[in-house]
Formats: C-alpha cells, structure tokens, sequence
C-alpha cells in the first residue's frame, strides 16, 4: 500500500449528531492509514460531542477540540494543530468516498506532490444525488495546472458555478501553506471564507492538480449555519468580501479577477436575499423585508459597484433576471422569487 504521508483532516462539528457518524465512518473505513483526525466543536446542543468522544475513544488517531466557536476559528485550531504533510477539510455534515485518500496519495506521487489537488464535489438534496450544479469543467481525469495556468484558477473562484470555491473537496501540501501563510483569514468567522480561502490557494499555487472524481459529497441541510435566515449572516459575507477584494488588489493580474469578484459580489447579495432578507419563512412585513435589504446594499459601496459593474457572462437566466431588478432597485419582486425557489427546492429540484 503506498504511504505518501500523514494526512490531517480538519473536521468542524456543530449540531450535526446526526450526520457526524457517517463522516467520521468514512474516514475509518479508508485503506489509506496514514491520518489523524481533528473533531473541532463549537458549543452544540443535539449531542454532537458525545458522538465524537466515542470515536475519539475507539480510535488514537481521533482528537476532540471542544468550544471554539465559528466555522473559520475552528478550521484555523486544527490547522495550528495538524502534524500531517497534507491537510484537508471535510464539513461535519458531510462525506468523503471510501478510498479516496488512497487515490489522491497515488495522485499526488505520480504528480511529485503538487501545491494543491482538487476534485469534484456530489452535492446531496434529499437523499437524492445533484450533477452539473457547480462542477469544474475539464474533461480530462487528470490535468497538472502550472504557474499561471493556477492564476487562471483563482479567477474562476469568482465564478459561482466553477465548482471549485469550496474549503473542502481540497488536499493542500502543509509545508507549502505554511511557507505560504495559506490558512483561513482570521478576519473572517464563516459566509464566504472558502471562497476567499481557495482564492489564495490557487493564486499563490505553482502546481494545481485536478482529479476528475466525485470524492466529496455535500449534504444540502436547510438548517446549516449558512442556510439559516439569520442576518448576521450578511455582516460574515461583507467581511468575507471586503477581505477577498483587499487579497485581489493585492494580486498581479488584477483587472480581470476584479471584474468577476463584482459578479460574485452579486451572487453573495442574491444569497442574502433568498435565504434572508425575503425567504418565506421571515416573519417580516414587505416593506420591512426591503427597507432591510435595501440598508444592505447601503452599507458597502462594494454592493453597489457591483450591481452596476457586475458582468453576465457564466450567470444563469434566472440571476440574470435577479441582477436587473437590482439595478432597477426593484426590490419588491425578490420575495416572489424566494417562494418560487423554496417551492422548487422542496420538490427536489436544485440544479439553478
């Protein structure tokens, strides 16, 4: 069996009792053995610690965190904690195939241990499998990106549907990080910190390779942290993309990750106001629901330069729409488009 080093693989649990089993599970089952494991907890209510202490009995290579609180703080302790050659972060509600780290360590010894590896991500709705939501678009089963090619990368985090904007669904090389100073923003708690994140790496990679496979699987869980109709929710996203456009003005080529950060802006405000501001649940009056939105776009002049600079090029039909009644300032006509998208979700359709 190859061994091409320790894996550390950093695991926040809040809330996921119910989940945390399979994760952790799947893990074990690995013919690849050479890991650890770090179980980081904020402070849940539904029994998740109790589950990840009975792992961390069964099992040395187990380690509990307990009370750290926010998504990126609990990343970050596992990074500073981490002894591996490699690091990777999987969500507590979600899964990694069963052979997987043996695959990527093959990968990564045949590529002479590149920067950073990266794969597909199935996302999960009901039970039922979603393909072609978000899904990097090379056809190759293997494809080694160099230098600038990896710069090209990091453009495409800006892209909603590049299907490579997540934290986890990555394996990063730790000497390089840490060489690097490639770890979570300490700026940031949660909302759009993988984003940022997986812009530095690919930005500041000199070899990126992808694995054309569907190693990780995403749980859709309507009551996640960032599912939750809760608008400090907004205040975590503006702080996430003040930091990413403070990182781009930073960077060489600029301009034209500039010009799609605008449309991320945008997708980040039409989150906010599905799952926010007009989602159905929101006790809200209308008037008040837009007066509140209407502050958001207030708030940074990020918002509005975005609107208006925002390009369409890679956006859906349906966003399409969505960005033009922001321009319109008609704001009124989201909380029909919230229902409709609830409506959709609830049977079963997700791909938009």
């Amino acid at each position: 069996m190859i061994d091409n080093g320790k894996i550390s693989i950093i695991v926040p649990m809040y809330n996921c009792a119910e989940y945390a089993p399979k994760c952790i599970d799947n893990i074990l089952s690995q013919s690849y053995t050479n890991w650890e494991l770090w179980l980081v907890h904020g402070d849940s209510n539904d029994g998740t610690e109790a589950v990840c202490q009975k792992y961390e009995d069964l099992d040395s290579r187990i380690h509990n965190i307990f009370h750290i609180d926010g998504l990126v703080p609990a990343r970050n302790v596992g990074y500073e904690r981490a002894t591996g050659d490699w690091i990777m972060y999987i969500d507590g509600d979600d899964w990694i195939d069963g052979d997987c780290l043996v695959s990527i360590m093959e990968a990564a010894k045949k590529y002479n241990n590149p920067d950073v590896i990266f794969w597909k991500v199935l996302q999960d709705l009901n039970g039922k499998p979603v393909y072609g939501k978000m899904e990097w678009a090379c056809q190759d089963d293997e494809h080694l990106y160099k230098d600038e090619e990896c710069r090209e990368l990091a453009r495409h985090t800006m892209i909603y549907s590049s299907g490579i904007t997540t934290a986890y669904a990555k394996l990063v090389r730790l000497d390089w990080a840490k060489a690097k100073n490639i770890y979570h923003d300490k700026r940031l708690r949660q909302g759009e910190e993988g984003v940022e994140y997986s812009l530095r790496v690919f930005y500041y990679a000199s070899k990126a390779l992808f694995l054309n496979k569907y190693y990780n699987h995403y749980r859709y869980t309507p009551t996640s942290l960032s599912k939750s109709i809760n608008e400090k929710n907004t205040k975590y996203m503006t702080d996430s993309f003040l930091v990413m456009e403070e990182d781009i003005d930073g960077f060489e080529n600029r301009d034209e990750i500039k010009r799609m950060y605008y449309q991320r802006v945008v997708y980040g405000l039409i989150a906010m106001a599905m799952s926010t501001y007009f989602h159905p649940n929101n006790p809200n009056p209308l008037s008040t629901k837009v007066r509140k939105f209407k502050e958001v776009i207030a708030s940074a002049s990020l918002y509005k330069e975005s609107i208006q600079k925002c390009p369409i090029v890679y956006m859906d039909k349906l966003r399409i729409i969505i960005l033009y009644l922001l321009r319109c300032r008609m704001y009124w006509l989201l909380a029909p488009i919230a229902q409709i998208k609830q409506f959709l979700l609830k049977r079963g359709y997700f791909k938009y």
